[in-house]
């Protein structure tokens, strides 16, 4: 039921309050115990599920465009996760300036990046620890 009523009531933040306040009393009238805790967490959260329902007019080119969805933070979560994904890949280097501008050079179209530009002498002569000899295990 929570399903189909998640799919409805576009731009009627109204008509999804007033069905979700059905919903709640449906839930919490059950025998099974989940479906009472499902009640009390859309209870919890009533006012964030209703204005889930404000639609928007997508303003990308292509497929999607000019049609209605709703407002969500997943593209900024998209967005915050990308420096976590970049440490990840880094393996441990420490280099504060490469990961900025590496960060800044996958989204940014046409601004500059006011950083100072290392040669590529500097770039391919990294002075940490060189890694020890490969030691290959017999079989």
């Amino acid at each position: 039921m929570y399903e189909t009523f998640n799919g409805q009531f576009v731009n009627n933040r109204e008509g999804a309050s007033e069905r979700l306040d059905e919903l709640i009393a449906f839930y919490k009238d059950c025998d099974l115990q989940i479906f009472r805790e499902f009640a009390a967490l859309l209870s919890k959260y009533h006012d964030s599920i209703v204005n889930s329902f404000r639609y928007v007019t997508a303003s990308e080119s292509g497929r999607y465009a000019n049609k209605l969805r709703r407002l969500s933070n997943g593209p900024m979560e998209s967005f915050n996760n990308i420096p976590s994904g970049y440490r990840t890949q880094s393996h441990g280097i420490n280099d504060f300036e490469f990961t900025r501008n590496r960060i800044l050079w996958s989204y940014r179209k046409d601004a500059p990046i006011l950083a100072v530009p290392k040669s590529a002498a500097e770039v391919h002569n990294y002075t940490g620890k060189k890694r020890g000899a490969y030691k290959k295990g017999k079989h």
